[in-house]
């Protein structure tokens, strides 16, 4: 059975960019959460050039970050639906998510970790609209 993948691939030539990977793999190598973005595996390469390669598979989210949904485009693309809108229970249950995942990561998670970059594009949902936090690339201990 396939399993799709998100790929975070990042950029070397930006400042900042190895700290933000070491972060993330740092930050996520030793928590799990039930609302956390599951991590399936990192990779750092060098390419045949010299050149340094980064990246981060995350298992696929197949209702994207939150932020789609609270700001859809105004108009949809030719041949795509209109936007769904998000139900209160929905709205509630997000909410609930994203505070346990907090708690979690702030008091019961062995050494305190901050996120540092909680938005809507950082929260992604899976197919029954649970909330995943992703992205922990400037997360702190």
């Amino acid at each position: 059975m396939e399993e799709e993948m998100a790929v975070k691939v990042f950029d070397l030539e930006m400042p900042g960019a190895e700290r933000s990977f070491l972060a993330e793999c740092e930050a996520l190598r030793s928590i799990q959460h039930r609302n956390l973005l599951p991590i399936r595996t990192a990779c750092s390469a060098v390419d045949n050039r010299g050149g340094m390669f980064k990246a981060l598979l995350y298992e696929f989210m197949p209702n994207g970050s939150l932020d789609t949904w609270l700001h859809p485009r105004a108009a949809p693309a030719a041949g795509e639906k209109a936007p769904k809108r998000l139900g209160f229970s929905q709205r509630v249950n997000i909410i609930v998510n994203v505070a346990d995942v907090l708690d979690y990561l702030h008091h019961e998670c062995g050494r305190p970790t901050v996120h540092c970059d909680l938005k809507p594009s950082n929260i992604l949902l899976d197919d029954d609209l649970n909330a995943l936090l992703g992205d922990f690339g400037i997360a702190s201990n």
